[in-house]
């Protein structure tokens, strides 16, 4: 019979002798997540591939399932005061990602409102996760105001949501 809780665990002990800090770090964190749910292997390898510095694209249309990949890399990004650019279409969910964003990254060390996470406008000062919807993304003119925080994204995700 096949284990899929073995075959993680598996997986997880051959990257247990990574000298990278920040692979350790999320090692640990998806122990810990993988003792209340269920982390498909898929999501725990391309969290890896990502925090080690791979750009991925990955075709899923439940991105609540991803949950991992976007959270951690995020909050790496955050600890090295970068920004975080998540972009998706605007159907009256925006503030709902918002939330699922700042659970899932304050989640990972207790870090409750450590960082600003919001809908990305021009009135917005010190956003450190923004959430864009493509239908700003053609407006170039409208853009200009975000330049400056544009010009220190380090991680972007794109959501079908």
């Amino acid at each position: 019979q096949y284990n899929f809780q073995d075959k993680i665990k598996e997986y997880m002990e051959g990257w247990r002798s990574e000298e990278d800090a920040s692979v350790q770090y999320l090692l640990n964190y998806v122990e810990r997540e993988t003792a209340k749910r269920s982390i498909p292997l898929h999501s725990i390898d391309s969290a890896i591939r990502l925090v080690k510095g791979e750009n991925l694209f990955v075709a899923n249309s439940f991105y609540k399932d991803l949950d991992v990949c976007i959270f951690f890399p995020a909050f790496l990004a955050l600890l090295r005061d970068e920004k975080v650019l998540v972009m998706l279409e605007d159907n009256g969910n925006l503030h709902e990602v918002v939330e699922w964003l700042r659970q899932g990254i304050e989640n990972i060390q207790d870090l409750t409102d450590f960082w600003t996470m919001e809908e990305l406008r021009a009135i917005a000062d010190s956003v450190d996760v923004g959430v864009l919807a493509f239908q700003n993304i053609c407006k170039e003119a409208q853009l200009n105001w975000c330049k400056e925080y544009l010009d220190r994204v380090s991680f972007v995700v794109v959501l079908q949501a």
